[in-house]
């Protein structure tokens, strides 16, 4: 897998995170959040001021995990933002922000 082609799987998993057709869940690790696709799985984690797009396979094995510095370091310095907002938008989907929003201000239309 050429960084490329690990560039092109952050930006497609952002676009389909927010057309909402990935579900992400909260990760076991802490700060990070987890997606099945296909047979196989990625997760996006924080740790401390960078990030890190961490690629499974069927059995739930690490075959590869690139951090943001990595994409900068070879041109990319646009990385950090596209996996911040991967991150952001994975969060939002597994702890349900926007049902979460969307009861408050329903609630407070109430009053």
């Amino acid at each position: 897998m050429t960084l490329e082609s690990r560039y092109n799987v952050l930006e497609a998993l952002l676009a389909k995170t927010k057309d909402e057709k990935i579900n992400w869940e909260v990760g076991p690790l802490s700060e990070s959040f987890y997606s099945k696709i296909g047979d196989n799985s990625v997760a996006i984690r924080q740790v401390r001021d960078d990030f890190h797009l961490i690629i499974y396979n069927a059995d739930g094995d690490v075959v590869e995990e690139i951090s943001d510095p990595e994409f900068s370091n070879d041109g990319r310095p646009g990385a950090f933002n596209l996996m911040k907002n991967l991150f952001i938008s994975a969060k939002r989907n597994a702890l349900g922000t926007d049902r979460i929003v969307s009861s408050i201000l329903d609630e407070l239309e109430k009053k």
